[in-house]
């Protein structure tokens, strides 16, 4: 009779062990899923922020963008670029041509970005693009050395927040006469010829 209540003791306790480290067992991955979705919470958090901070510049720009006189802007764009910008006529209508822009807000600009920007372009149609940096700190040399360039059949202007008012200032008398004077088209307009004219007025306008 000892031997018997001696075994069911035994295993009583070896079950209430077992039990115990289940129980254990649980806990730790009750934690272990709690650190993983604080984690979780944390990474959604941070890339929220980021998201915020790209959509903040991007309307920044635009409502800065509209208040410049004569100019229009779209609203944002879903895709291929962030806004196409254009000039006015008298009457308020926006006019061709054109410029697709697109806004960038990190340490350099990218050979890779203007790639983008190019083929963004080619898939509207449209023959001029400017990448806009929201400080000069972030233009390379290279960029401010070529400001307006023939790139694959688009011209591509680099600029920068404070530099594009200005630049529009250099573009206007240009697509004033090619919206009134239909047979200059920019896509056919010899590259070397616009390039000497404007690069050295965009550089002085730096």
């Amino acid at each position: 009779m000892q031997r018997v209540r001696s075994e069911l003791e035994t295993k009583l306790r070896s079950e209430e062990l077992e039990k115990e480290r289940a129980n254990r067992r649980a806990e730790d991955h009750q934690r272990e899923i709690e650190e993983l979705r604080e984690q979780n919470r944390s990474l959604e958090a941070e890339l929220s922020k980021v998201a915020r901070v790209g959509k903040r510049e991007e309307v920044d720009f635009a409502g800065e963008a509209r208040m410049w006189p004569g100019v229009y802007v779209s609203d944002k764009l879903p895709k291929n670029g962030d806004f196409i910008l254009a000039f006015r006529d008298p009457s308020g209508t926006p006019v061709d041509p054109q410029i697709l822009i697109d806004n960038k807000d990190k340490a350099a600009i990218s050979e890779t970005d203007l790639d983008k920007l190019v083929r963004d372009a080619q898939e509207r149609s449209l023959a001029i693009a400017a990448v806009v940096a929201r400080d000069e700190s972030q233009l390379r040399q290279v960029d401010k050395d070529t400001r307006w360039a023939w790139k694959d059949g688009i011209w591509v202007l680099r600029t920068t927040r404070n530099w594009l008012p200005r630049d529009l200032d250099v573009l206007r008398p240009l697509f004033v006469q090619s919206h009134y004077h239909p047979h200059i088209e920019f896509r056919i307009v010899r590259p070397y010829v616009l390039r000497s004219v404007l690069l050295p007025k965009f550089l002085d306008h730096r």
